[in-house]
């Protein structure tokens, strides 16, 4: 795994880069793609990202957050990899996996595919 520097909601983060592959498996081409896509968009991905966190925070755990807005997401939300899913056909599939405080078991994954948002929910979603 390698790390790269993103400017992820207001701070500068280094997030790990995980490629969906079994051990002595290539990186596909169309995963390095993925992720240089992705890079190109992270300003809009991550503004999007962190729309759908907080919907999903306040979805899930409203009556924990207490208040009416969240003025910190990372104080619920952090970001820790991006991960890039082994696809085939032509889909560029990326997910920023996160901490969750409300559950720290499982996290929370914000998934694109072709650098639009697709789906959140726990890690298990894209995992």
């Amino acid at each position: 795994m390698s790390k790269q520097s993103f400017e992820i909601w207001g701070r500068k983060l280094d997030l790990e880069i995980a490629y969906d592959c079994y051990k002595g498996e290539e990186v596909l081409s169309s995963q390095e793609n993925a992720l240089k896509l992705f890079c190109e968009n992270a300003v809009s991905i991550f503004e999007t990202a962190k729309e759908k966190a907080e919907e999903y925070c306040f979805q899930n755990n409203r009556e924990d957050i207490g208040a009416g807005h969240i003025e910190n997401i990372f104080k619920y939300v952090m970001p820790k990899t991006i991960y890039i899913k082994r696809t085939f056909n032509n889909e560029r599939t990326v997910a920023i996996l996160c901490a969750y405080k409300f559950n720290l078991d499982d996290g929370l994954a914000i998934v694109f595919t072709n650098e639009k948002f697709s789906k959140i929910g726990t890690e298990n979603i894209i995992l």
